[in-house]
């Protein structure tokens, strides 16, 4: 690992077969991200409750009757916001678990998928989806390709989520402001409807790495639900961005090379689109089609065989950012033999989105972490310094260097080695001559936005001379190391405050 924030990192297994993304004391703050407290009950599901309630929903038969209702009142100090409560609707074969917050017209505020447990239909997740329901009612039909819409391949979890906002709107009007018989025990009510301002964090395993997200929030309960929330979104992203998912949005993408254009999610269209103007921006250093000459050289790794030079320049031919054609607002083509490769920009466009996700959802002080090499910085933490972040040079840490509302990305040429035909090469591949980089070196780039970040920290790695191209006018700084020397130009320092121990 290259760069290290100060705090040590707590590792989290990966999910198993059911996506958990939300608990019951986290969900309510997702709906209602501005709560300063919740006040919480739990109401018995009657077979008189039921008939009211499908009474109220008509054609809308629900799928699952719930043997209670867990249902969190919102406030902001004094004002109440809404109500959030919990339901479950079957999508294909397995039930979906969500929050609906519901204002006092009856109105949806938001909606939070809890758990996803359907092998397919995932995309019901993102914000663009849900954000359709929000100021939706009861006499809304809800109805994907209708009232709503829908997402190609995810129609029958679609229909679930529309279901389930329809109940969630009748139970909350059936049971009004009544209390359950059960109330919560003290200590839960007193840790319900406690609130102040605390830190969180929280380390999720996320494309293949660890996603570190520290957050300032007004209290415990809304950080954690804002980090899920941002979890949510890097999930959200690996499903569109991955070429290690044959079902990817990307991987589907690959396929259709040759084929003409090609309709792509939102978030792909937008990351080609940048990731070609940072191809031109860095002179081709950085280019996500090289892909076909990372397959060769894996392939040239699984048999122990240097490549001949005819093989190489074969799969150079399939590379060039300026060979893909973008068809605004949601077509891709793609020349037959190329095949796109996102893994040298995704995290730090996946750290971007979920930086703006935090701001969105109010965070003014906030660290995300990707993987060690992707950072964001939101403000400096509340009454201190900007976020200290170190660099590891060998053994040692130096530094630190301080972000505040700025992104950096680091990259080493050889941070993950392999062995072909007795010699050990690194596994970025230059796009401009093919060859897999064999020199020890590592480059940190602190820009506006992580996605540059990690397209200049590739480009830098690759051609040291790039250092000296950095584009003038940006907030855009490197530096350089490889072995005892250190290079940076002339921003870096001031775009971080970069003091180094070993000067």
């Amino acid at each position: 690992m290259l760069v290290l924030a100060a705090a040590a990192l707590a590792v989290v297994g990966g999910a198993g077969a059911d996506e958990i993304y939300l608990s019951e004391a986290d969900a309510p703050a997702a709906v209602f991200p501005t709560a300063s407290r919740f006040e919480r009950v739990e109401i018995k599901s009657t077979p008189e409750m039921r008939a009211r309630v499908a009474a109220r929903l008509g054609a809308s038969k629900p799928t699952v009757w719930e043997p209670s209702y867990k249902i969190a009142t919102a406030f902001d100090g004094d004002r109440r916001l809404g109500r959030a409560v919990v339901v479950e609707e079957i999508g294909k074969h397995r039930p979906i678990t969500l929050a609906v917050g519901v204002d006092a017209d009856g109105k949806v505020t938001g909606i939070a998928v809890m758990a996803y447990r359907e092998a397919y239909g995932g995309e019901i997740r993102s914000r663009r989806f849900l954000q359709q329901y929000r100021g939706k009612g009861e006499s809304d039909p809800l109805l994907p390709s209708q009232d709503i819409q829908n997402i190609t391949g995810a129609t029958l979890s679609a229909r679930a989520v529309g279901r389930a906002v329809k109940k969630a709107i009748a139970v909350l009007r059936e049971v009004g402001d009544a209390k359950s018989a059960s109330l919560p025990s003290p200590r839960k009510m007193a840790r319900a409807t406690e609130c102040a301002a605390a830190r969180v964090r929280e380390a999720h395993y996320v494309m293949g790495t660890i996603l570190d997200i520290t957050v300032d929030a007004p209290c415990a309960e809304t950080g954690r639900a804002w980090i899920r929330q941002g979890v949510a979104e890097a999930r959200r992203l690996d499903a569109e961005l991955s070429s290690f998912r044959a079902d990817s949005a990307l991987s589907n993408l690959n396929r259709s090379a040759g084929g003409g254009p090609s309709v792509v999610p939102t978030d792909l269209y937008h990351v080609v689109a940048l990731s070609r103007q940072l191809s031109t921006g860095t002179a081709g250093r950085f280019d996500i089609t090289v892909s076909p000459l990372v397959r060769l050289w894996e392939r040239a790794a699984g048999k122990n065989r240097w490549p001949p030079t005819s093989e190489i320049v074969a799969a150079r031919h399939a590379v060039g950012a300026e060979r893909i054609r973008l068809h605004a607002p949601d077509r891709i083509e793609l020349p037959a033999g190329a095949a796109l490769e996102l893994g040298g920009i995704g995290k730090g466009y996946a750290a971007d989105r979920i930086g703006r996700l935090l701001r969105e959802l109010g965070a003014t002080s906030a660290l995300v972490n990707f993987g060690q090499s992707s950072i964001v910085a939101i403000g400096p933490p509340p009454g201190a310094p900007p976020w200290p972040i170190w660099v590891r040079r060998g053994e040692a840490l130096d530094g630190p260097l301080h972000l505040r509302d700025m992104a950096l990305s680091t990259s080493a040429s050889l941070g993950r080695t392999r062995r072909v035909d007795g010699r050990t090469i690194g596994h970025i591949i230059d796009p401009t001559t093919g060859q897999p980089l064999r020199r020890s070196a590592q480059a940190t780039v602190v820009a506006s936005t992580a996605t540059e970040a990690e397209a200049w920290s590739k480009a830098l790695l690759i051609d040291p001379a790039a250092l000296a191209a950095l584009p003038s006018g940006t907030e855009l700084g490197g530096l350089l190391l490889e072995g005892r020397l250190a290079v940076e130009d002339e921003r870096f320092a001031a775009l971080c405050d970069w003091r180094s121990a070993a000067r």
